[in-house]
């Protein structure tokens, strides 16, 4: 078990995850952001090593979250790879394991992620997980036409560090009462917007914010992938269609997808069937301590794609 803050160490890792996940592409500047600069914590891998070569990796990294009302210190499970030449020898049960061992006695409450498909029941029948419900994805077609009472922000580094990143986000109420979700602060949005893996924006209405980015669909047309809606203090429900038209507008697009839930903003469009899918998602949880209920009776109010790593 490591908290990763050696270099070679991290280096070693990125060689792995992009060895057995080729189509993945990380590079050590988005690990590095990943794992050893969020603020809320370290990341807690457990690694595999033969001859002097790296053949296993988990990790997770932890996130506050509020549940019951109360702050909670919980890990969003993310890498998991195990070179070919050690295959068969259980490591991908034994490395989480040990990684939740260690985990819970650093004060970690529970675990959450995001499976696809195909990892889902090793998840569920190996690793006790619950799956809490696929994420709903939907998709529709808006109006690329700017609102004259919002603004686009392009997020880069003198964005995140302005006067004006945080005069718009001080204005928002970030942690809702009632359900789970994570818990986000100003300092959380600026850290997760610096990601390195994408190019984001940032749309204001007086109804709350929207964090964008964009993908290329059928045909080669501009979509907008709308990641989480935060909603401003003087609201119970964020205006989702100004947003996402003034999203459009800024990106120059027609469509947009949104994938997860938001008990503050309710987004309409036309609900993707799962076998159209590249990739179907599911929320996975497990509890490592009698603090946090169970799978059974937890209710997560929000949970889109920003709150994980698709983006």
């Amino acid at each position: 078990m490591s908290f990763t803050q050696d270099e070679d160490q991290l280096l070693a890792q990125e060689r792995l995850l992009n060895e057995v996940f080729p189509e993945g592409a990380l590079t050590f500047e988005y690990l590095d952001w990943l794992y050893r600069k969020s603020p809320d914590g370290l990341n807690i891998s457990s690694d595999y090593t033969e001859a002097g070569k790296l053949l296993g990796h988990y990790t997770m990294v932890p996130q506050r979250w509020i549940i019951g009302g109360e702050s909670k210190l919980m890990a969003l499970s993310l890498n998991t790879a195990v070179h070919e030449e050690a295959r068969g020898k259980g490591l991908f049960v034994r490395l989480a394991e040990e990684t939740y061992s260690i985990a819970a006695r650093h004060g970690i409450r529970g675990i959450v992620g995001v499976a696809n498909a195909n990892s889902t029941p090793g998840f569920v029948k190996r690793l006790g997980f619950t799956l809490v419900s696929p994420l709903p994805v939907v998709a529709g077609v808006a109006l690329p036409v700017p609102l004259h009472a919002a603004s686009n922000h392009t997020v880069n580094a003198a964005f995140l560090n302005s006067k004006q990143f945080t005069l718009l986000t001080a204005r928002l109420h970030f942690n809702r009462p009632g359900g789970a979700a994570q818990e986000w602060s100003i300092d959380k949005l600026r850290w997760r917007l610096s990601s390195p893996k994408c190019q984001y924006a940032l749309h204001a209405h007086k109804s709350g914010v929207l964090v964008t980015t964009t993908a290329t669909g059928p045909l080669g047309a501009r979509v907008v992938i709308a990641l989480k809606f935060f909603p401003s203090n003087e609201v119970d429900q964020v205006d989702t269609a100004a947003l996402i038209r003034q999203a459009a507008a800024y990106h120059k697009a027609w469509f947009f997808i949104y994938s997860g839930f938001n008990n503050s903003a309710s987004l309409k469009g036309i609900p993707l069937p799962r076998r159209l899918l590249p990739s179907p998602l599911n929320l996975i949880y497990r509890k490592l301590d009698s603090t946090l209920p169970d799978a059974i009776s937890i209710q997560f109010s929000s949970f889109e794609f920003l709150d994980f790593d698709a983006y």
